[in-house]
Order: C-alpha cells, then sequence, then structure tokens
C-alpha cells in the first residue's frame, strides 16, 4: 500500500517529534525520511486524548485493551453520547518517548564517511601513497644510485649496500601500511551499512502502522534483513582498498573511494541476514519487535566498531613497545 500519514497529520511530525528529530541531528541525513515518518506516527500515537482513534482502554477490573476508538457509555439518543467513563493512555505508553525509536538512527547520524571529501578518504589514500613512494621511488632509487659510471669503489659499493638496505626497510614498511591501510574504509563501511539497517527498520515499523490502522487486522509480518556488520570486520572490505593504489593524488582519492562503496553495495548483500521482524497484532508488539531488532543491530555495529578499533590497538603497541620497537611486525615478513 501508498505511504500514509497518520489520520489528519502529514509525514513530518508536529511536537513532540520535531525536537526528536533535532535531538538526533538528523537534517543532512538521508535517513531523515523515514526517521520523520517514524516520528509523525509516534507521536500521533502517544497522544490519543488529541484524536478519536486507537488507544488503551484500561477498563475498572484493571485490565486493558487496545481500542479503535473511544470507549463510552451508552446513550438512547441517536448521535449522542455521555462523557467518557473509562480511563485510557498511549497503545505504545511502554515506549513513551519518541527518541527511543530515533536511538539507533541517532547513532550514525553525523559520521562524515561516505562523503568523497571525508577525512577518511584522505586518509586512506595518504597510507595508500606509502606503498606509491616506496615501490615506485625505492625501486628507481635502487636502480639508478650509485652510478657505476660516475662513481666507484669503496664508497660507491658502501652507498650500494646501504641502498640495498634501505630497499628491505621500506618493503617491510609497505607491508606495515597494508596492515593499517583497511581500518579505515572497514569503519566507513560499518557506518554506511548501519545506516542502512537502521533505515531498513524504520521503514518496516511505518509500513506496520499504516497497515495496521487502515486494515484494523493484525499486519502481515514483515521480516528486516540487514547486513551483519560484525562480517565487515572479518575480511568483506579487504578487496576494497585496492582500488586505492597509488599514486593517489586528490581527484583520484575522490574516485576511488566512491567507487569503493558502489563495490561494497554489491558485495555486501552476500552477508545480509534476517535480523528480526516487526509482527504482532496489537500496536505495542510491533513497537517491541522493532526496538528488538533495533537493539540487535545496535550491538552489531558496536562490536564490529569495536573489532576494527583493536585491530589498531593491537598494531599501534607493536610501535608503542620500547623494548620491542617494530620487530615483531617486521619478522612477520621477513
Amino acid at each position: 500500500m501508498a505511504n500514509v500519514a497518520p489520520p489528519e497529520r502529514s509525514d513530518e511530525p508536529a511536537a513532540d517529534g520535531v525536537a526528536a528529530l533535532e535531538e538526533a541531528r538528523l537534517d543532512d541525513s538521508r535517513m531523515r525520511p523515514n526517521a520523520a515518518r517514524l516520528a509523525a506516527w509516534v507521536e500521533w500515537l502517544l497522544h490519543p486524548e488529541e484524536h478519536e482513534y486507537d488507544r488503551t482502554v484500561i477498563y475498572p477490573d484493571g485490565t486493558k485493551r487496545e481500542e479503535p476508538g473511544r470507549v463510552t457509555m451508552a446513550n438512547p439518543t441517536p448521535g449522542q453520547f455521555e462523557p467518557i467513563e473509562r480511563d485510557f493512555e498511549s497503545v505504545v505508553a511502554q515506549y513513551p518517548l519518541v527518541a527511543q525509536y530515533l536511538d539507533g538512527m541517532a547513532a550514525f547520524s553525523t559520521q562524515r564517511v561516505e562523503a568523497h571529501d571525508s577525512v577518511l578518504s584522505f586518509g586512506a589514500a595518504a597510507i595508500r601513497n606509502v606503498w606509491w613512494l616506496g615501490d615506485a621511488h625505492m625501486t628507481r632509487l635502487v636502480h639508478d644510485f650509485p652510478d657505476g659510471d660516475e662513481w666507484s669503489g669503496k664508497a660507491a659499493r658502501a652507498a650500494d649496500r646501504f641502498i640495498g638496505d634501505m630497499s628491505v626497510i621500506v618493503t617491510q614498511l609497505v607491508k606495515i601500511a597494508q596492515e593499517f591501510v583497511d581500518v579505515g574504509p572497514q569503519y566507513a563501511v560499518i557506518v554506511k551499512e548501519a545506516r542502512n539497517n537502521f533505515d531498513a527498520a524504520a521503514a518496516a515499523l511505518v509500513t506496520a502502522f499504516e497497515d495496521k490502522f487502515h486494515t484494523k487486522t493484525a499486519p502481515a509480518p514483515i521480516d528486516i534483513a540487514g547486513i551483519a556488520l560484525t562480517a565487515v570486520t572479518a575480511g568483506l572490505v579487504t578487496y576494497m582498498s585496492g582500488g586505492l593504489l597509488g599514486p593517489v593524488l586528490q581527484d583520484a582519492a575522490l574516485a576511488a573511494w566512491a567507487a569503493m562503496f558502489t563495490d561494497a553495495a554489491g558485495k555486501l548483500t552476500e552477508s545480509n541476514t534476517n535480523h528480526g521482524t516487526v509482527d504482532g497484532a496489537r500496536w505495542i508488539e510491533l513497537a517491541q519487535t522493532y526496538m528488538r531488532t533495533q537493539a540487535e543491530f545496535m550491538d552489531d555495529a558496536v562490536t564490529a566498531i569495536n573489532g576494527v578499533n583493536q585491530q589498531l590497538v593491537d598494531l599501534i603497541d607493536l610501535f608503542d613497545d620500547d623494548k620491542a620497537g617494530p620487530g615483531p611486525l617486521l619478522e612477520k615478513y621477513r
């Protein structure tokens, strides 16, 4: 069915949801359209006193039941009703803040990772330039210096040995750079796919809300397939950094970064997994299953980012060890 706003509302929130969107800093995010639609629905559901539709009625014996409208006392006069005799509350009173529904999107709303001028883009290019400088320039130095036609003897032989040793060291440094080069792209892809996951979850809940309201029945379950972010740290993006090989000048860096995300979109879909389902006959059940899925996405993202952070910490520790120096890492490539 087509997207439908809450009754007598638009796809933009009018009160509580406005502040929630601002707090989540989603104005410049591609997640904002679904975030705004979700905020508008939640805002409407949280304030049944403002409309004549769905609410949870509290009966005298303490039981609560979702009703499609006000519950009033009977009146023999057609078109008339007595004042409301039953207390009521929101159908999603368990989650009384619009911001709760936007938590996941808020956590990933501001990082600049996909933009071609991202700091990560230039950082990855800078690390890749270590490869170019080491491979291209060192090779030239080894071949061209010292020049046997112009320089010979003991000093030339000593210089030759020095250049040879330097070539070995530079080769090892190039390999060390390879250890670092995937960290930036991994972080960037995790953030990008986390946004996709949270955006998909919000869209699924909005669809379920719309379906339930208009059919007055339990909506069809909506499976939320998302990227398994922890798989990113297992090497899925290693292949992408190959596009950043140098010399990487500014224009090349921008193009390579954009191409990386294009390639990743297809590659990462191979790790799609069903993170949960928005399902339930009652409004609160739909909200509960969404909150559960949102929490799973968040846990997955935190685990993935922690994995990347640990990679970096481990590498830095190898160089910060004053006793060992870079020896252990260099030894790895001998």
